[in-house]
């Protein structure tokens, strides 16, 4: 009996103890309790920024950590600094030993560059820890979510435009602008919705062009890859200085395009200019081109005999064959002939397979190129009292001296080209 009553104390106490040891041993094993706490300066950031993060990571536990990390998974174009926006490169350990019931802080920098992605990011923040329990490693880990805006100008947008599509809007409306500049006939009179569709139209097979032969200069080893080339590659991000350098580029291959259209139009306009020096056949050839509804006529009635009457200011009147206007000038031409005498059959047949057709310009064109002579046959004729008194076979007065020119079928005078055999 004694015996019993000493010994139930000590079964006690031994079962009081294991149960604590076990407690003890279960508490080590299982995960400590810890939490982490991020904080942005402000949770949007633009090109060319900085915002400063603060991350406090609490021990709540009776373990001591050791050998914590910190993993950031975010986008490649933000770069991550330590203690500050200046400091060096973040680097993975975040402190070598926490102790029971701390905590432990760090100040970090996200910096961006020219050239980002604008979008909403997660930003994961991954806290690994280790400790020791029972004399066996053990690891784990706290997470922590943040969003962060990434913008040009703080917005997604540019004028109504989704930062998107700036890329392929901005280098085709700087080149609709700079072609407006040089008046190019197609590019007149087009509304804004017409022009910012063309504009994607022209910034598309800009940029594909581009790619192609960047792609063949870097192939064959002129230029190394990326710089320059990434200026045409959206998808690498956007930036002020992207966008200012697409519509730079826009507008020089606008002023370029638009540069030679001009180039074109005078060398075309002066090409068509009737001139004083100019020779008989070269001054018929230049008003059939200025008169492209008269040659359409002449095919569809090739016996449409032209008399055209010029009315001046002054009240005189002028009847001849043919007029046009070129350079502020107002030419009035006589009737014709082409002398085909000495000329080879096959010439010949041809020059009337011409009239027949009503082709008075191939006519005009062959007998220069055959150096066949082209005669006046009839000369202008001035009305004064109603009697038609005879001037020259071709005359000018300029612009504002006409009061108006009339075309009109007239027998008297015949065709503007006969042939003479």
């Amino acid at each position: 009996m004694k015996l019993t009553v000493f010994l139930m104390p000590l079964v006690f106490l031994l079962s009081v103890c294991a149960a604590a040891q076990t407690a003890a041993s279960q508490e080590a094993s299982q995960s400590p309790k810890t939490s982490v706490f991020v904080s942005f300066e402000r949770q949007s950031i633009r090109e060319n920024d900085s915002v400063e993060v603060e991350i406090w990571f609490s021990n709540d536990s009776q373990q001591a950590f050791s050998e914590v990390e910190l993993h950031i998974a975010g986008p490649d174009f933000l770069e991550w600094r330590d203690n500050s926006c200046d400091g060096p490169p973040l680097s993975r350990p975040f402190g070598t030993i926490v102790t029971p019931n701390s905590t432990l802080n760090r100040t970090l920098c996200v910096r961006t560059g020219p050239r980002i992605k604008v979008g909403n990011y997660n930003i994961l923040f991954t806290l690994e820890f280790k400790w020791e329990a029972n004399n066996v490693g053990r690891a784990s880990y706290v997470v922590s979510e943040k969003p962060l805006n990434v913008s040009l100008f703080g917005s997604d947008s540019v004028a109504g435009v989704p930062l998107g599509l700036a890329g392929f809007i901005v280098p085709g409306l700087f080149f609709w602008l700079a072609v407006s500049v040089w008046k190019v006939p197609w590019s007149v009179g087009l509304a804004l919705g017409e022009k910012l569709i063309y504009s994607v139209l022209v910034s598309i097979g800009f940029m594909v062009s581009a790619t192609l032969v960047s792609y063949l200069l870097v192939s064959v080893g002129i230029v190394r890859g990326g710089g320059w080339v990434n200026y045409i590659d959206v998808s690498t991000g956007i930036s002020v200085v992207k966008l200012l350098a697409l519509a730079i580029v826009g507008a020089v291959l606008g002023s370029f395009v638009g540069g030679i259209n001009h180039f074109l139009r005078q060398r075309s306009e002066k090409a068509k200019r009737i001139e004083f020096g100019d020779d008989t056949q070269t001054k018929l050839d230049k008003l059939l081109v200025l008169n492209p509804d008269y040659r359409q006529l002449m095919k569809l009635n090739p016996g449409f005999l032209p008399r055209t009457v010029v009315r001046m200011k002054s009240g005189e009147q002028y009847i001849g064959s043919l007029s046009a206007m070129t350079a502020g000038t107002r030419w009035l031409f006589g009737w014709f002939e082409i002398d085909l005498v000495g000329q080879p059959r096959d010439v010949i047949d041809k020059v009337q397979k011409y009239k027949k057709s009503g082709n008075q310009l191939a006519m005009v064109r062959l007998a220069s190129g055959k150096q066949m002579a082209v005669k006046a046959r009839t000369v202008i004729r001035k009305l004064e009292s109603g009697t038609e008194s005879p001037k020259d076979e071709c005359m000018h007065w300029r612009e504002d001296e006409v009061l108006e020119s009339s075309l009109e079928d007239g027998k008297k005078f015949g065709s503007l080209l006969e042939l003479k055999s």
